[in-house]
C-alpha cells in the first residue's frame, strides 16, 4: 500500500528547558486517511515529543504549503455518472451542481496530500482529473 507524504520544519522553544528546537511536520495519506504528525527532539535536554492528529494545525499546514506549494484539484471529466460526482462534490465541499460545474478546474486548494485524497474520492465516483500545483503568481 503506497503512502504519499510531505514534510516541513519550523522552529520552536523546548517546553522543558526553553532551548531552540526544530519541529518536523509531516502530512501523510494512506488510501483515504490523512494524518498530520509533529516530532520534536531537544538536543539540550533530551526531550522527545511526538503527536498525531487527523487535522493539521495552522503552523504545520503553512509550513508544508511554503515548502511544497499549494495544489488544486482539477476535474477534466465528470465521467459516466456525473450525478454521483456532483453529489460527492456537494457532500464534501458544499458546492451545489451549478457552482461545482463552474469551477471544475479549481475545486479546492491545499497541500498535495490533501488534494490527492480529495481527487481519489471523486475518481471513485467516476470522475477524471489531476492534482495541479498552483502557480504562485497566478493567484
Amino acid at each position: 500500500m503506497s503512502v504519499t507524504r510531505e514534510t516541513a520544519t519550523t522552529s520552536a522553544r523546548c517546553s522543558e528547558c526553553g532551548a531552540d528546537v526544530i519541529v518536523r511536520h509531516t502530512v501523510a495519506r494512506r488510501v483515504d486517511d490523512i494524518r498530520w504528525s509533529a516530532s520534536v527532539h531537544c538536543l539540550a535536554c533530551g526531550l522527545r515529543q511526538e503527536s498525531d492528529d487527523d487535522v493539521g494545525d495552522l503552523e504545520a499546514r503553512a509550513a508544508v504549503l511554503a515548502a511544497h506549494g499549494e495544489w488544486t484539484v482539477a476535474l477534466t471529466s465528470l465521467g459516466p455518472r456525473p450525478i454521483w460526482v456532483l453529489r460527492a462534490i456537494r457532500d464534501i465541499l458544499g458546492f451545489w451542481p451549478a457552482a461545482a460545474r463552474a469551477r471544475l478546474d479549481r475545486l479546492a486548494h491545499g497541500t498535495r496530500v490533501e488534494m490527492e485524497a480529495l481527487l481519489a474520492k471523486f475518481v471513485a465516483e467516476g470522475a477524471r482529473g489531476a492534482c495541479v500545483r498552483v502557480d504562485p503568481g497566478a493567484r
